[in-house]
């Protein structure tokens, strides 16, 4: 039995194809899922090094700024006692352990 040969999609429906692949794409890279589960790479000791290393340098640098936001803020106000400055690093702090917390959980 013969099959007819498939026609040439009109550019209608290749445009609405290509826009529904990308917003396919789009939504599952907005939803975290860069990559299909076969092209997912496995959990290697690197991948773990670079990615808890790199949450440190963030760690580190969040509570500095914060920590240097509230120096200036002090010194602004002309505060005696460092309120703000201890007030960012404390809540900067708690703020950057719960997002560890969130990680070591997935």
């Amino acid at each position: 039995m013969l099959c007819a040969p498939k026609r040439k999609p009109t550019k209608k429906e290749t445009t609405l194809y290509e826009a529904t692949f990308l917003r396919t794409r789009t939504v599952a890279f907005l939803l975290g899922d860069t990559m299909n589960k076969e092209d997912k790479p496995e959990n290697k000791p690197i991948n773990s090094f670079a990615k808890f290393s790199g949450l440190g340098l963030q760690m580190l640098v969040t509570i500095g700024v914060g920590a240097w936001l509230g120096y200036k803020l002090d010194q602004y106000l002309g505060l005696e006692f460092p309120v703000f400055l201890l007030l960012f690093v404390f809540l900067l702090f708690g703020g950057v352990m719960y997002q560890l917390y969130r990680m070591l959980n997935k």
